[in-house]
């Protein structure tokens, strides 16, 4: 029940940004406005050649809804409000989740448009480029270290959300228990049955 009031917290979280056309796009231009920003602080400004898209250095980026973190924010919520807990536990599950995804991502993007318009990455073609000038530079920014670095900051945040959630470690453990049960069932064979 609790992984089915997870799922649904979660999709209830994403659904309205990714199946209405007008505020998925809403938050596209806000993070996309919001990286903008970010970059022209610290001496890097582009040009948008779109409501979406970010260009510097003859290299065009494109803001698409997962680059708006709230894939990770919806799973990461849906976990902090699906499980049992007191309201004051929700509500500093959602500070500490929302505002730390929602900015990193902001410094994420602004990582990646730097890495690739900079073509700081310009290595293994073979395996990093789609055929497109300069792709390998966005392949490893994007695919390799913002997807590892956020792989280690969820689970921190994980971690975090462990300590103020007690609860949810009580759910790990039995969700542990029985999928491994389940794979004990099927690994060994049942007692008293006799070989063929």
């Amino acid at each position: 029940m609790q992984l089915s009031m997870i799922a649904a917290v979660a999709f209830l979280i994403y659904a309205p940004f990714g199946y209405i056309p007008a505020l998925g796009d809403w938050l596209i231009a806000a993070v996309a406005n919001q990286t903008s920003t970010v970059l022209a602080a610290i001496g890097y400004p582009v040009n948008f050649t779109a409501w979406n898209v970010m260009e510097r250095n003859g290299f065009r980026t494109e803001i698409i809804l997962a680059c708006t973190g709230i894939q990770s924010i919806a799973i990461m919520l849906g976990v902090a409000w699906g499980v049992r807990s007191t309201l004051q536990q929700k509500i500093v599950g959602f500070f500490l989740v929302f505002p730390t995804i929602y900015i990193l991502n902001i410094l994420r993007n602004a990582f990646v448009v730097i890495a690739y318009t900079e073509q700081w990455f310009p290595y293994l073609p073979g395996i990093a480029s789609n055929g497109e000038f300069g792709y390998e530079s966005f392949f490893w920014a994007h695919n390799v270290m913002a997807e590892f670095g956020a792989l280690i900051f969820l689970v921190i945040l994980a971690y975090a959300l462990f300590t103020i959630l007690p609860e949810l470690g009580n759910l790990a453990d039995g969700l542990y228990q029985l999928y491994r049960g389940e794979v004990e069932q099927i690994i060994r064979p049942k007692t008293g049955m006799s070989d063929p």
